[in-house]
Parts: C-alpha cells; structure tokens; sequence
C-alpha cells in the first residue's frame, strides 16, 4: 500500500466536545454481525497507533444485514448520533455517507473511490472523502484467469454479481476476458440473502463446470453460505479474498482484506490527529496473495495443476 506523509489541517471537533466524550467513529457494514471482519482487527490497529477505545475515540456499527437498501438510514443514523468520522464499505455504502452529511469526515472501503465517481481522483480526492480503493472489479479478470487455470475442464463458468456495487463497464470486462479464453459465461445477481438460492438454482440448472463470485461487500458477507453451498454442488469456485480460503472456499486472489482494514485504521489515525480527508490520496493494494484450499479441492475431485500449487502463496490443506 502506498503511504504519504501529509501536514495536518483542522478537522476537529470544538475542545468543550472533546472533554465531554472522545470522539465517535461510525462504521457501516453491509454485511450482518455473524460474519464481522472489520471492528477488531480496526481496534487493534488502532492500539497500535497509539488510540484505545473508549478512552482516546469511540466505535459505533451498524450492519445492513446484506441489505444495500439500509445503508442512507444507517449514515443518517450515524450522523444524528455525532459521528466524528464515518467509515463505510463498498460504493454504495461511501456514497450514503457522502449524503448523509458534507461535514463529517469519510474514510470509506471500496472497489473503485474514483472510478465510482466517490472522490475527484486519488491523489486529490477532495471533499470530506478519502479511503481504501481494492481494485475489486479490475482483479475480477484475474481471478477468472487463475480459475481456469485451476480448473481448465470448466467450459461453462458462472458468475455471481451484485450490480449496485460495480462501476460502469466492469461486468464488460469479465465477459471480454471470458470470451478470449473460450469460456461460455452465465451470470446471476445476488444483491440479498434472499436471492442467494434461486441464483445458485439457476446455474446449477444451466449446468455450470465453476463459479467465479465477483468483488462485492454484499457477496463477500454472504461468503459462507456460498461456501457451503457450492460444496453441495461439488463445483470448483473462485472467491474474492484470501480469508474466504482459509473459511473453506476453494481459491482467491486479492490482497489480504486485514490488510486494507489496516490501512483504513491508517487514514482515520490520520483525520483523528488533524488531516483533511480532502488532503489525504486514496490507497491502493500493492500486494496480493494467491491463496488455494487443496482440503476444498480433493472434496470435490479436483486436481490442481502441480506448477498453480508452487505459484500460491498461501496453501490451505
């Protein structure tokens, strides 16, 4: 990830508010509570940044329950409880924020800041808005590659999206990067819990040989239902991060979500001591890790290639 050192500008609250309480950070998860990620790897970055909790600053998270429809509410309800800074996850969950309020900082996690039209650029993002850009759809061709190379039999692949969260043109790419490799591609769109099981009815009944799930916090929140149920269909599937590995999906490729949740703990240390939002570049991953279950892979027959398992960088037996 890059890191800047940027001078630090007022974005404080007024001193007789900071003696009544430590200030209050709001966190939106699109997810629901049984499959949180974020709060305590982001409380103990923060120790380590010299901030503890309850003391120094203060947590609040709502949960959409894989409900993007939630997420203004949730921002409002944020903003009317005092907020200091809101961290929101995905694009739609950035831009709830956004309108929530022009005044309370945003340090949000999402696939594209600027290709979503979230921030000016990513050097300058302006605004109250700053963050984590995850090159979610752009690794989504990768990811599509690495499943073929993992799996070279499957002609027919599906894909699971969530459309509300993908900037202009993404699914285009995946499409083009299927067609050049010869590969036929169904897709589906699972943007709640409810429609996870006719979508995956729906490939199973087109007969596809894998499944590719595209970058996405409401697919990513739902990762162990589709682990499961993938099982059942003993089908080879490629995930977006590399923790979904380690909780039994197949294979990933993306950089460690921990480590994106360490550097949105980074910018809000950041907007806590001082900085602008405006101020701040917008991150990017620079590291990624190929991560492959071979426990996941025997289940279900399949044999990896022996020059993929020396590329992974992590093997989860």
């Amino acid at each position: 990830m890059r890191r800047r050192t940027l001078l630090a500008a007022p974005f404080l609250l007024p001193a007789a508010a900071r003696a009544e309480a430590p200030p209050l950070i709001g966190v939106m998860r699109v997810s629901g509570r049984s499959v949180e990620q974020f709060v305590d790897v982001f409380q103990r970055d923060m120790a380590r940044l010299g901030f503890e909790e309850g003391k120094t600053y203060r947590v609040q998270t709502l949960f959409a329950d894989d409900d993007n429809s939630r997420l203004p509410a949730m921002a409002a309800e944020l903003v009317r409880a005092g907020a200091r800074i809101i961290v929101p996850f995905g694009n739609r969950g950035v831009a709830a924020a956004q309108a929530a309020s022009p005044d309370v900082a945003v340090v949000g996690m999402a696939d594209d800041l600027a290709g979503f039209g979230l921030v000016k650029s990513m050097a300058r993002p302006g605004g109250n808005t700053t963050g984590v850009s995850i090159l979610g759809h752009e690794l989504n061709v990768k990811r599509l590659e690495v499943l073929h190379e993992i799996a070279p039999a499957a002609r027919h692949v599906g894909a699971v999206k969530d459309d509300t969260n993908m900037v202009k043109g993404a699914f285009e790419k995946v499409e083009a990067a299927a067609a050049q490799l010869g590969l036929r591609l169904t897709a589906v769109e699972v943007k709640t819990r409810e429609q996870v099981e006719p979508a995956l009815a729906t490939l199973a009944a087109a007969k596809v040989d894998a499944i590719q799930f595209l970058a996405s916090p409401v697919l990513n929140g739902l990762r162990r239902v589709f682990v499961e149920r993938v099982a059942g269909l003993r089908l080879p599937a490629m995930y977006e991060w590399p923790e979904t590995v380690e909780e039994g999906g197949l294979a990933s490729y993306a950089p460690r979500i921990t480590l994106c949740y360490r550097h949105v703990a980074v910018l809000v240390a950041k907007v806590l001591r001082g900085a602008r939002p405006a101020d701040l570049p917008v991150e990017q991953p620079t590291a990624f890790t190929l991560a492959l279950n071979t426990g996941t892979a025997k289940a279900i027959g399949l044999q990896i290639p022996g020059d993929f398992l020396l590329r992974a960088d992590v093997i989860v037996d």
